[in-house]
């Protein structure tokens, strides 16, 4: 199965942004080329990162306008990681990331590791249904099983970095445009379709990926990091 990878990143936060791509590529030689959406009308603060990086990485300007699809949302951070579903190509996994991250060596690799290890839990359970799972990157919850930790949908925290199986992505893209959900956020939006459609939410143990930044939508705006990154 192939894979992509996708960084939201935002003009307004240059500094943020350039120092996430270079966590991402140093910390996991595997990591072969990452896109970039940018919230914004000029990816020029990324010039002198992308310039050095040897064609590793590709720009993506959000358009509302060529996108009718993105105006259903009147969060802009809900048209970002949109515009990140439809990046994906059929039978693509799709690790979507933010541009206030830090990553753990061979995070990428381990990521893919352990989605082949959720895939495998879910099918010995060997449901009635056929459902998929998200698996979180990143966690901001004191996790205990290893190498992953089986949650609720409502203890989705945030969109930091989030790992998309193929079989989801194109369902959690047709939620996003579902009447109703106008208003949301991007990870309020990911949290309702887990209630919605009964998929099983994941997150590594110990998190491969380090929130940075401030705040998620999902418990308001204070600080927001994992106990475990780090962690042996």
């Amino acid at each position: 199965m192939t894979h992509r990878v996708v960084m939201m990143a935002c003009e307004r936060t240059p500094n943020l942004a350039c120092a996430s791509l270079e966590s991402l590529f140093v910390a996991d030689p595997m990591l072969e080329f990452v896109d970039v959406v940018v919230d914004g009308q000029s990816s020029d603060f990324l010039a002198p990162w992308i310039g050095d990086c040897g064609g590793r990485a590709r720009v993506h300007l959000l358009n509302v306008v060529e996108d009718g699809e993105l105006k259903h949302h009147h969060s802009r951070v809900a048209r970002t990681f949109h515009r990140c579903l439809k990046l994906a190509q059929p039978g693509e996994d799709l690790v979507i990331v933010q541009d206030d991250v830090a990553a753990a060596a061979n995070w990428l690799r381990t990521t893919l590791c352990v989605a082949e290890a959720a895939a495998a839990f879910i099918a010995d359970l060997e449901l009635p249904t056929d459902p998929s799972f998200l698996l979180q990157l990143f966690c901001a919850w004191p996790l205990q099983g290893r190498p992953y930790h089986r949650l609720s949908p409502g203890q989705f925290f945030s969109c930091v970095g989030t790992f998309f199986p193929a079989n989801m992505v194109p369902r959690l893209e047709a939620f996003f445009t579902s009447e109703g959900y106008a208003e949301y956020p991007d990870d309020l939006l990911v949290q309702r379709f887990l209630m919605v459609e009964g998929d099983e939410y994941f997150a590594i143990n110990p998190s491969v990926i380090q929130h940075t930044g401030s705040d998620a939508s999902t418990h308001g705006a204070r600080p927001c990091t994992s106990p475990t990154y780090g962690a042996p």
